[in-house]
C-alpha cells in the first residue's frame, strides 16, 4: 500500500487510490456527472443536474474533490503516514456530510449511493472520474474563479460536453454559437438534442467579426460594403440551412461586432434564452497567451446555463 497515494472514498468506505480496483463499466448506461470542489454543496447545481439528467434519461452521479494534503517529506517520513491518515479521516468525514444532504436534497433515489469524494487538483480529478464511469455530460457548479476555463478543459479532454449552471430564463430557447467553420456544426447539433430532450427552440447564432484593410481605407473606390453584403447574404443562407437540418423549428440570426462573446449573450440576454451552448477546442500554452477562450469568456460572463461543446477543430 502507497501512503502517498491520493484516497478515493466511495459512499462510506475508504479505498486506497493505488489499490482501489476499476468501477465496473456498463456500456448501455448514460450518464450524467455533478463534479464539485470540497468547500460547497451546490444546492442549485444539483437541482439542474437531477433536471436535466432525467430529461436525458441519465443516471445521476456525483464527485466532491477535495484538496490534497498528502505531502511527500524524505526528512521526515513519518509525517506522510499522519499526512495520509488525516486525508483518509477528512474524506470519510466529506461522505458522510454529502450523502446527508443528497438524502435531505433527493431521498433515497439511489443518487447517494452513487457518491464518490476524491482528493487532488479538481480538473484532473474530475477528467479522470468522468472518464472512468464513462460520463456523456458533466455538470460544474457556477461561480469561483476560472470555472469557465475549467468547463472548457474538462470539456476538450473528456471529449464529452460540460454544463455550467446557472439562473433559469423565461424562455425555453437554446442559443446555439456558431462559427460556421466546424463539418457536420457540432453546436447546432447539440443544441437541437437538447432542444428535443428538454423541450426548448434552437436559436443559432452566428457572429461575423468585420475586417478593414489597409487597403480598403486607402482606396478611394473601396468595395469594402459590398464585400461584407455578400460575406452577410453568404453566411445567412449556410447558418439558414444548418440550424433547419438539425431543428425544424429552429430559427437563425447573424450579427455583426468585433466582440464575439458579447454579440452572443446580447442575443441571449434580447431572447432571455434558457441556456447557451458555444464550442471548445483544446488549446496550448501558446494560444493561452495569445488569444482569449472563447468558451471560457462565454461562461464566465453569462447569466444564464452554458453548455460547452468539445471540438476537434476550430468551429
Amino acid at each position: 500500500m502507497t501512503l502517498h497515494a491520493l484516497p478515493t472514498v466511495r459512499g462510506a468506505t475508504v479505498h486506497d487510490a493505488s489499490i482501489q480496483p476499476r468501477t465496473p463499466r456498463l456500456v448501455e448506461a448514460q450518464r450524467t456527472l455533478l463534479a464539485f470542489r470540497g468547500d460547497e454543496l451546490p444546492s442549485a447545481a444539483l437541482r439542474r443536474a437531477v433536471q436535466t439528467s432525467a430529461a436525458l434519461g441519465h443516471e445521476l452521479h456525483v464527485l466532491r474533490v477535495l484538496p490534497s494534503l498528502v505531502r511527500h517529506n524524505v526528512l521526515f517520513p513519518q509525517r506522510n503516514v499522519s499526512d495520509a491518515f488525516q486525508a483518509l479521516e477528512l474524506s470519510e468525514k466529506a461522505v458522510r456530510s454529502t450523502r446527508s444532504w443528497l438524502l435531505d436534497a433527493l431521498g433515497d433515489d439511489g443518487t447517494a449511493e452513487r457518491l464518490v469524494v476524491r482528493t487532488g487538483g479538481f480538473e484532473e480529478a474530475t477528467i479522470a472520474y468522468a472518464r472512468e464511469i464513462r460520463a456523456s455530460l458533466v455538470v460544474v457548479p457556477a461561480g469561483g474563479r476560472r470555472v469557465g476555463r475549467s468547463a472548457s478543459t474538462i470539456a476538450c479532454a473528456i471529449g464529452k460536453p460540460v454544463l455550467v449552471p446557472k439562473a433559469r430564463g423565461k424562455e425555453d430557447t437554446i442559443v446555439a454559437a456558431t462559427s460556421l467553420a466546424e463539418e457536420g456544426y457540432p453546436v447546432l447539433r447539440r443544441a437541437a438534442r437538447l432542444g428535443r430532450s428538454l423541450g426548448g427552440r434552437m436559436v443559432a447564432v452566428h457572429n461575423v467579426v468585420p475586417f478593414v484593410s489597409i487597403a480598403d481605407i486607402a482606396s478611394p473606390f473601396s468595395q469594402m460594403g459590398d464585400t461584407i453584403a455578400s460575406v452577410l447574404e453568404l453566411r445567412t443562407r449556410r447558418l439558414r440551412g444548418a440550424a433547419r437540418r438539425m431543428a425544424a423549428t429552429s430559427s437563425s440570426v447573424i450579427t455583426v461586432g468585433l466582440d464575439s462573446c458579447r454579440a452572443i449573450l446580447d442575443e441571449a440576454r434580447t431572447r432571455d434564452a434558457d441556456i447557451v451552448v458555444v464550442g471548445a477546442r483544446p488549446r496550448s500554452w501558446v494560444d493561452r497567451v495569445l488569444s482569449s477562450d472563447l468558451a471560457a469568456d462565454v461562461v464566465d460572463k453569462a447569466r444564464r446555463t452554458v453548455v460547452v461543446e468539445p471540438l476537434d477543430a476550430a468551429e
